[in-house]
């Protein structure tokens, strides 16, 4: 949203202003004594001993740049995501950074960068994925590409040219926002206001066929200048809008898929995805965490299939927060971690030294954000008990 609008200045939805600020302490868990974070307000010393207690080696807490001193040097810049306001909030502490930094691709930012980060990625991705040769990959489905749609009047023979129920995304959103669902040939989309509006502000929308989903999983991957790297895949929630709830630590709950099927297909479509990077050479833009969001969905005939690119993420991601929360899970524990309302204290949390076993979490609950007000976001981990 905040790349679509362009400036400097863009301000998100309240809801969404509350969100950033209750999480951000979320980056700690990819960082170690070495690093800082950058959070609107000093996190509680309480809070940074309750997670200390469970093993978690953190970083240095700051609130401006000015709380560092000449002799520390910064080697890389690293928001959730890139937008002009990341640069915005990233200039003062551009005087700290390494020589190296201002080589790096995401040092300056270029208004062509906008392209980069929004579906267009993803639909350029997916013609990649379409001139490999899959016989090897006999469990994973190759999405089609999807439609683009410039104007009205091409939204109104939509219909004709993909059979509804249809998915409208604009080329900039994320976690299930920006979507809009043509259910059947009678839905008229292209009189909706909130569509004509989209339309207007974005140029265009990209149309793709709605799949019955199953499950959802996400792929991660490190792209440097000279490699890209595969991180793992990691199964997570959504809700009926398809904004992220929540992490399964490793299996997903579900009694639909064998689960050879799933680690099968899943070590395919890792595969399949890397060699479709490289096609794309997309280091030669990009470079940071790249995350892959994929479905299972039944087919008409009942079988089910991994579509092994719904959206790609050039940023941060949930997913890839819940491969670094799971090292600090014991190997004997499985569980999930969601983001939640109303967190208020620490009462319902017990002590830290019952709740590990080797230095790794082993039972219990764990806060991952500090705790808020009823009205406030908040994320925790829960462990299965047995």
């Amino acid at each position: 949203m905040a790349v679509a609008n362009g400036q400097i200045s863009y301000m998100p939805p309240t809801h969404l202003r509350q969100f950033e600020y209750d999480l951000a302490s979320l980056p700690a868990f990819f960082g170690d004594k070495n690093d800082f974070v950058l959070v609107p307000e000093i996190v509680n010393q309480r809070f940074i001993d309750y997670l200390l207690g469970f093993g978690f080696e953190l970083p240095r807490f700051i609130t401006s740049a000015d709380e560092l001193t000449s002799s520390q040097k910064i080697d890389l810049l690293c928001p959730w995501g890139w937008s002009p306001v990341e640069y915005k909030i990233f200039n003062p502490f551009l005087k700290y950074c390494n020589d190296d930094w201002f080589e790096h691709p995401m040092a300056y930012w270029k208004n062509e960068r906008s392209g980069l980060l929004s579906r267009e990625t993803t639909y350029n991705f997916i013609a990649k994925l379409n001139k490999i040769d899959c016989k090897s990959y006999n469990l994973i489905d190759i999405p089609i590409l999807p439609l683009k749609i410039n104007s009205l009047e091409e939204l109104k023979k939509l219909p004709d040219l993909m059979q509804p129920p249809i998915l409208l995304k604009t080329p900039w959103s994320a976690s299930g926002r920006g979507h809009f669902k043509i259910r059947d040939i009678h839905e008229k989309a292209e009189q909706n206001a909130w569509v004509k509006s989209k339309l207007r502000q974005q140029g265009m929308f990209y149309a793709e066929p709605v799949l019955k989903k199953v499950l959802d999983v996400s792929f991660h991957f490190l792209v440097e200048a000279d490699k890209i790297t595969f991180l793992g895949n990691v199964f997570f929630e959504t809700d009926a809008k398809g904004q992220f709830t929540g992490c399964y630590i490793r299996n997903p709950e579900t009694d639909n898929v064998d689960t050879v099927f799933l680690t099968e297909s899943c070590e395919q479509a890792a595969d399949l995805l890397l060699n479709g990077l490289q096609r794309l050479e997309i280091n030669k833009e990009y470079q940071g965490p790249l995350g892959i969001d994929a479905i299972f969905f039944e087919k008409e005939d009942g079988t089910i299939k991994l579509n092994p690119c719904v959206e790609i993420n050039l940023r941060h991601t949930m997913g890839l927060l819940n491969l670094f929360l799971r090292k600090r899970v014991h190997p004997e524990k499985d569980g999930k971690w969601q983001i939640i309302k109303g967190i208020t204290s620490y009462e319902d949390i017990k002590l830290n030294e019952k709740q590990t076993k080797d230095g790794l979490i082993f039972k219990g609950s764990v806060l991952l954000t500090p705790p808020t007000n009823k009205l406030g976001y908040a994320a925790r981990l829960f462990l299965n008990n047995t």
